[in-house]
């Protein structure tokens, strides 16, 4: 449908989504988050080093190695690495928004769940030594810091238990307000389905699933595809990541380069609703290979690509001025889930400003790019000339766009209540309010799918909008209204109109 038909939201703010202005290579792909193991190999450098690579998004620290085994033993095998310096590198990894969490089990170790006792006990330790907990008389090897989850790299033993392990450490989330106290994940081997895990998995508490496509001799090129689609349509609650290996020095079978991984696979798998990223085996490696870093960069100059799901460019421009001169903003959102003369696609139209909608790589001078842009509202007399909005993650900070909201120049802010699995209906007032608070200036906007078929957990009816959200939030000095994802799906269910 043409833009002249569009009705305003409460923002009365269109955004041309998607918009992929990003500098992107044709073969480039987004790789959403990139997650590392670390605690493999001393010689890959402390976790703080890691962290400021600006590569990863999380980091697995590996692993705690037995467990189960005798009552009150538990060993937390990190190669070498001084655990006393561990603590201060988390917190500061932490404040940089990097997730870091403790991986359980491993390619080989003393560890099983025999019984619901052991289960029980191996909770107390991870709660108690990690986690949020505290006990008086319990050695905490970190410290104070507190990991944010747990990931489950059950390579040996039988099943059982696992997923009484994941409720009772699942349980603290009710806890935590705005945030997910206790993140879960689980790294399973390639084919589906993983026996060791299924029983776990299917308690459907698990936020991300790395499926392993290296070490087990059973994910042959011809069937990496397949098998991940398959773990993605299984498990459509979790966000689903490829797991990969650095170098072929660690397995030569199932190593992909770089590019290989960004033709053969990602380009088709990180079209799905659930596609997660990528996790790299391990930091080791990927220090002296660079592999993650031929992931995120590699980019073509002056490549940009507007990707409008084939509408016809040429009509756009008349139909941005028809909107305006109703009143209604026009935004250009560049990101997204993935000059020989300066060619201007809608002609002689102006859009009205840029939403920030990064959804991949690092954080690194997308401030720069902000101040840049408004600098031209000095041009413009009586009114904004360029308007700039971000379109962020649930859970406060979104690392990607925190130096970027940081120059205080956002005019708004779309918290996005979907598509990364990390904001339970419990938590959403919570990070909305801290969202407002943080950013007084701006006005913050709730952002929410229009249809369940677009993200079933994260939908809300607009009945359930209006009353478990929206007159709470819609109090806040600077509440801005109300992001609908998407004209599609608006078009399809009426939501808005229902608002």
């Amino acid at each position: 449908m043409a833009l002249r038909r569009l009705t305003a939201l409460l923002s009365l703010a269109v955004v041309l989504l998607y918009a992929s202005l990003a500098a992107a290579s044709a073969t480039s792909q987004n790789t959403g988050e990139t997650v590392i193991i670390w605690g493999r190999n001393k010689d890959e450098g402390s976790l703080r080093e890691a962290c400021d690579t600006g590569r990863y998004t999380t980091v697995i620290i590996s692993f705690l190695s037995a467990f189960g085994y005798k009552p009150g033993y538990y060993k937390l095998d990190i190669s070498g690495h001084p655990v006393s310096a561990v603590g201060a590198d988390i917190k500061y990894c932490q404040s940089k928004g990097k997730l870091i969490l403790l991986a359980i089990g491993g390619q080989g170790g003393e560890y099983s769940l025999p019984t619901s006792k052991a289960a029980a006990e191996l909770h107390d330790h991870l709660w108690y030594s990690y986690l949020g907990g505290r006990r008086q008389g319990v050695y905490r090897p970190f410290g104070d810091a507190n990991i944010n989850g747990i990931d489950f790299f059950i390579d040996q033993g039988a099943r059982e238990h696992y997923n009484e392990l994941a409720k009772l450490l699942y349980a603290h989330n009710k806890d935590y307000h705005g945030t997910v106290g206790v993140m879960l994940t689980a790294t399973t081997r390639c084919v589906y389905p993983d026996h060791r895990l299924d029983e776990a998995l299917g308690t459907g508490l698990f936020h991300r699933i790395h499926v392993k496509m290296f070490s087990d001799g059973r994910c042959p090129a011809w069937s990496r595809r397949q098998s991940f689609e398959k773990w993605a349509k299984i498990y459509p609650q979790s966000r689903v990541l490829v797991g990969v290996v650095a170098s072929p020095e660690v397995d030569k079978e199932a190593y992909m380069t770089p590019e290989s991984l960004n033709n053969d696979l990602l380009r088709f798998i990180n079209k799905l609703r659930n596609f997660g990223g990528v996790m790299a085996w391990d930091r080791y490696w990927d220090k002296k290979t660079g592999f993650t870093a031929r992931l995120a960069f590699g980019y073509k100059p002056r490549y940009y690509n507007l990707d409008i799901s084939g509408h016809p460019v040429s009509a756009v421009g008349t139909d941005i001025k028809y909107c305006q001169s109703k009143g209604i903003l026009i935004l250009l959102a560049i990101g997204g889930q993935g000059g020989e003369g300066v060619y201007r696609p809608f002609g002689d139209a102006n859009i009205n400003g840029i939403d920030f909608f990064i959804d991949q790589g690092a954080r690194e001078h997308y401030n720069e790019l902000a101040k840049l842009l408004y600098a031209h509202n000095k041009d413009y007399h009586g009114t904004v000339g360029v308007m700039l909005t971000a379109t962020t993650r649930c859970v406060y900070p979104d690392h990607r766009l925190d130096e970027a909201l940081g120059t205080g120049l956002f005019h708004r802010i779309h918290v996005k209540m979907f598509s990364d699995g990390r904001c339970p209906a419990w938590s959403r007032r919570q990070s909305f309010e801290k969202w407002a608070k943080i950013y007084p200036q701006s006005r913050v906007l709730v952002g929410v799918v229009a249809s369940p078929e677009v993200d079933k957990e994260a939908y809300m009816t607009p009945e359930s909008l209006n009353n478990d959200l929206l007159r709470f939030i819609n109090k806040l000095r600077n509440f801005g209204g109300v992001m609908a994802w998407d004209r599609y799906w608006d078009k399809k269910t009426g939501f808005t109109a229902r608002l």
